[in-house]
């Protein structure tokens, strides 16, 4: 149904809500009962965009940009374009996502990453939920220890708390 990030923060007068915020994300805290078992009971906080975790976990496999400009390149010369109107459409194309903000992923990353930096502990807790957040319940793999730029190169594991480090 819908990705959730639980995000345990141990770090006293660290204002996690405001920290995501300026990351143009939401934290709440959460009420499932599984991860207050695993987390605690305070200080841990659901991490959304747009009400579900979902654009957080999202990760692109292979390479998107190179496939997505063959996909142009293919779809323009069906068109009839020339080679010269193909490569202005695609250069127009490139430099829109390179002034796009970043993605959901990319700022919680970077969330992580300050939050890691300023000597914070942060622990990860990833579950796809089919039923309410509140209520659903879910068993645990075991726990792991992860850096940020390893998490970033892969979706994060499910149902496992992971200790992210710098």
């Amino acid at each position: 149904m819908c990705y959730l990030i639980s995000v345990a923060v141990t770090q006293p007068g660290v204002d996690v809500k405001s920290h995501f915020y300026a990351h143009d994300l939401r934290a709440a805290e959460s009420t499932n009962p599984t991860v207050h078992e695993v987390l605690g009971t305070l200080g841990v906080y659901d991490i959304t965009d747009h009400g579900c975790s979902c654009s957080l976990q999202a990760y692109p496999q292979g390479d998107g940009d190179a496939l997505q400009e063959e996909t142009l390149r293919r779809r323009y010369a069906k068109k009839g374009w020339s080679d010269a109107k193909i490569e202005r459409a695609i250069s127009s194309s490139s430099r829109a996502a390179a002034s796009s903000p970043p993605s959901a992923r990319i700022r919680f990353l970077s969330a992580l990453k300050a939050l890691c930096e300023s000597g914070a502990t942060v622990r990860v807790l990833v579950h796809d939920y089919s039923g309410r957040f509140d209520e659903e319940r879910f068993r645990l793999g075991s726990p792991l220890r992860v850096s940020v730029a390893v998490l970033s190169q892969r979706p994060f594991a499910h149902d496992a708390v992971i200790t992210v480090h710098s």
